[in-house]
């Protein structure tokens, strides 16, 4: 009886070296983990960062599209206009000339054609107010945009790193339940005769029966009990099961 009993101490102090084993396997599991979602973090935090200076240069390459196109556009007008003013001065110097011995129709021709280019000049600086307005209406809404779109990024990555810091919680919590359910299910020693199943917390008691590891203890517990009827002994290791 004191040899099995001590072959028990023994397994026992085996089965808890394994334990302390497998609690150092769950831990470092749990810091690769942790390092793995760091690593995931600074990862994303420097494509957010590219993401943001890709968006800053496509803002300016539109806004110096935008003005070049104005810029054109202006360019081109002024030279409708120079062109039309040189073909009105010339049909002008034309009727002139074969207006020459009328000098009252001339005058009044005159003046219908200094109206009709005041009226064209009028045309043309409304234009050019309306293209202004245009134009400072676009760099308003650049600049709206661009707020809106850096205020969109914020959001994402705070709510990424929200997420990614959950899905750390959940995996350490995770590790933990397991460490916890080794601790539960477990048994702390192996006698002869019993066979260890890890994976699926039973044991196999002479090859036989399969049971739970506690309702395997409380079996032993009542043997034992018994044991003390019959012999009228004290088992001092009794508390130890």
């Amino acid at each position: 009886m004191n040899m099995n009993i001590n072959e028990m101490k023994i397994s026992a102090h085996q089965t808890n070296i394994n334990l302390n084993k497998k609690m150092d396997d769950c831990y470092k599991k749990m810091d690769d983990s942790h390092n793995k979602m760091e690593m995931s973090i600074k990862e994303t935090d420097k494509k957010i960062d590219e993401c943001q200076e890709e968006n800053r240069r496509n803002i300016n390459e539109t806004k110096m599209s935008i003005n070049e196109n104005l810029n054109k556009k202006l360019e081109e007008m002024k030279k409708e206009i120079k062109r039309e003013t040189k073909e009105m001065l010339s049909e002008l110097n034309n009727k002139v000339i074969r207006m020459d011995n009328k000098q009252i129709c001339m005058r009044e021709f005159i003046q219908e054609t200094t109206k009709t280019n005041n009226d064209k000049f009028d045309e043309v600086k409304q234009t050019m107010g309306e293209i202004k307005t245009q134009q400072i209406q676009l760099q308003q809404d650049l600049v709206e945009n661009m707020i809106e779109t850096e205020t969109k990024i914020e959001k994402n990555v705070h709510k990424m790193r929200e997420e990614i810091k959950e899905d750390i919680k959940d995996k350490v919590k995770e590790m933990k339940g397991e460490w916890k359910r080794i601790r539960n299910e477990e048994i702390y020693m192996t006698p002869i005769g019993i066979q260890m199943n890890y994976e699926k917390s039973e044991i196999i008691y002479d090859g036989k029966d399969v049971i739970h590891p506690k309702t395997f203890i409380e079996e032993i517990k009542n043997k034992i009990r018994n044991l003390r009827k019959v012999m009228k002994e004290e088992f001092k290791w009794e508390d130890e099961l």
